[in-house]
């Protein structure tokens, strides 16, 4: 903040008069001038400088967007290891191959199916077309168009002197790396800002998953005010979330491809009241959002808007200013349902009261936790939406193909405040997709797995279920009408229940991995067998400091039987 000086003497005192501060307009004025400067010319391409990370030839490079695109059938994956991080770039290059196939028109869908099948990667005609559309969007640094940022906030923000240091675009995720969670943006190691790579990953995590929440006072075109957003791409209000994004084990290319849900190749607005402005990817669009976009311009909606103002002597980012795009509640409302419906990296089973019931996982859980709550949403019938089902993806492979694909699973859960949330936690989870994929092309395949999974997880007679019993059974009291259970809201048993069970999953991981991937007959039992007895070992470990009391001891042989019979809870 600056401040004036007035040197005039005082005429009572004859000193000098403090330090006045300026006023709304002069420091709105100021920040302004901080913005046009920073912006005055193009400057950091995207398309050239290097800044995602890709494994290739079994190393990581560092390289950038046009070079990504035009090598993908060269590069084996993401080389991203922050869950979130990547779960944005593979949305971001989802959107971007979506745009590229409908720009395609004269291929169909069975042309692309061959260029998967031979994997032979995106022309650079085909590259090129769309980095020609995209190319004023992918500057960092850019006069009307920079990358995933809105000049309007120059021009209407109320207070935009209330900008902020370039470590706030880091989400707050106390198990990541923001330095806004855990140290003071003051700290000394802090002040050089952001490094351009840094700031473009962030820009895209900011996109599609900032959090809703309060923000600076945005004037509208009505000149009416808004000061809170309905967060990135329109991101849904819950607790947690859980994206899947589905991954080949050969290509990028072949990623990109088999990552595009059915719905999001259809064809751009046409209809004669139609605008072109909302037939492609949103960010394209500078007064976005629009009333009436396509499907790919709703997958790609913003409703959190950023603008960075300033940018160090190396060329980092310092600093920004955030607040939501000019829309008001009751339109960002409509948008936010209308994004919902195409985004197909959520993983959903329709219900009798919701048709997209969201399937969410708490970022804490275990591999088999997460097989097991997507088993229970719908693998049985087929259920389950998203691309984590073969049924919704646009290209239809074969069983082959299927069985050498994983889904990246992206776990997140809130906290923080109503006013002041936060992404509270996350995780990453890789699951092979014929584990979960209820549309695989081998109906066998689909069958096995249940069957595997209903042993270990069912929740009427499952061993894990048994496993919960026997603990609550361990635990009962002597009453007026017989041994009474403790609730299972009880933290003694709540604590003990969890440390079976996980140390259970722990000791079957192994064997579960390789009873899914085998179609034997024979194998359920072998599972049977394996599951059971480390369900044994995981409960005899949580139960030893009890046997011994004359208190729990006689419980011991009843909890036992748990695990063998199945019994009423």
């Amino acid at each position: 903040m600056t401040l004036t000086q007035d040197t005039t003497p005082d005429p009572v005192s004859h000193k000098p008069r403090r330090a006045r501060k300026p006023t709304d307009d002069q420091l709105a004025a100021q920040a302004r001038t901080r913005i046009a400067l920073a912006h005055a010319e193009p400057r950091y391409d995207l398309t050239v400088e290097a800044w995602i990370p890709v494994m290739r030839d079994g190393e990581v490079h560092t390289i950038g967007l046009h070079e990504l695109l035009a090598g993908a059938h060269h590069i084996s994956d993401l080389a991203i290891p922050h869950p979130l991080l990547r779960a944005s770039m593979r949305r971001l290059l989802g959107a971007l191959t979506a745009d590229l196939v409908r720009r395609a028109r004269t291929l169909t869908v069975d042309d692309w199916t061959d260029a998967h099948t031979d994997n032979v990667g995106f022309t650079l005609e085909q590259v090129d077309e769309l980095l020609d559309v995209h190319g004023q969007h992918l500057w960092l640094w850019h006069p009307r168009t920079p990358f995933l940022q809105d000049q309007r906030l120059a021009r209407d923000l109320m207070k935009p002197h209330v900008d902020q240091p370039a470590q706030e675009l880091l989400l707050h995720l106390p198990t990541g790396s923001s330095f806004a969670w855990w140290v003071k943006a003051s700290e000394p190691a802090l002040q050089g800002g952001l490094s351009a790579p840094q700031t473009s990953m962030w820009l895209a995590a900011r996109w599609f998953y900032a959090i809703n929440g309060n923000c600076g006072d945005l004037r509208l075109p009505d000149g009416t005010t808004v000061g809170a957003h309905a967060g990135g791409s329109f991101a849904e209000t819950v607790a947690t979330v859980t994206h899947a994004f589905r991954v080949d084990g050969t290509s990028l290319f072949r990623s990109l491809l088999r990552g595009l849900p059915a719905s999001m190749l259809e064809s751009p607005v046409t209809s004669p009241g139609g605008d072109p402005a909302a037939a492609s990817c949103a960010w394209l669009d500078d007064e976005q959002p629009r009333p009436d976009p396509d499907l790919l311009y709703r997958a790609t909606l913003n409703a959190a808007a950023v603008l960075l103002t300033a940018r160090a002597d190396a060329g980092a980012t310092s600093r920004f200013v955030r607040a939501s795009t000019p829309v008001t509640g009751e339109v960002a409302k409509r948008l936010r349902n209308l994004a919902l419906i195409v985004d197909h990296h959520r993983i959903t089973a329709p219900t009798t009261k919701d048709p997209l019931h969201a399937v969410r996982v708490p970022p804490g859980a275990l591999r088999g936790d997460v097989l097991q709550a997507l088993h229970r949403a719908g693998f049985d019938g087929a259920r389950l939406s998203g691309v984590v089902n073969s049924a919704d993806c646009w290209l239809d492979v074969d069983a082959v193909t299927v069985d050498r694909e994983h889904l990246d699973i992206l776990l997140i859960g809130k906290g923080g405040t109503g006013s002041s949330p936060v992404w509270e936690d996350l995780a990453g989870v890789e699951l092979p997709a014929r584990h979960v994929d209820p549309s695989h092309p081998n109906p066998a395949v689909v069958e096995h797995v249940r069957s595997a999974v209903a042993i270990a997880f069912d929740p009427n007679h499952g061993v894990r279920q048994r496993l919960e019993w026997a603990v609550l059974d361990l635990l009962a009291q002597p009453g007026p009408d017989g041994w009474k259970p403790p609730k299972r809201d009880n933290t003694a048993a709540r604590s003990l229940t969890e440390k079976a069970v996980n140390d259970w999953l722990v000791r079957t991981a192994t064997a579960l991995e390789r009873v899914l991937d085998s179609d034997a007959p024979d194998a359920l039992e072998t599972w049977r067998a394996e599951v059971r007895s480390a369900a044994r070992a995981a409960f005899d470990d949580v139960a030893l400091p009890y046997i011994t009391s004359t208190r729990y001891a006689p419980r011991y042989a009843v909890a036992l039987r748990r695990l063998s019979y199945r019994r009423s809870a």
